[in-house]
């Protein structure tokens, strides 16, 4: 499909949504190996974006990889203003 590996692609998208979408449509008909094949990644990707596709756009935007909780911070009553 395409000749630079997907993780340039993903650096060099303006939206990297509609990129997903293309290797979704893809997956859809013609499998996970060949379109990792064609987009130049791993079959563990396209079944991550594959999965995580709920037929909404939003859904291929990338997730926060901030921590869901953090122990050092101070509990709110003890926080200056």
């Amino acid at each position: 499909m395409c000749p630079y590996r997907y993780y340039t692609l993903m650096r060099n998208a303006r939206d990297r949504k509609h990129l997903r979408l293309q290797m979704v449509r893809h997956v859809e008909a013609h499998g996970v190996k060949a379109t990792a094949r064609a987009f130049h990644t791993t079959a563990k990707t396209v079944r991550k974006w594959r999965d995580r596709f709920d037929d909404r756009l939003a859904s291929l935007a990338d997730r926060s990889r901030a921590p869901h909780r953090r122990p050092r911070r101070f509990r709110s009553g003890l926080e200056r203003p």
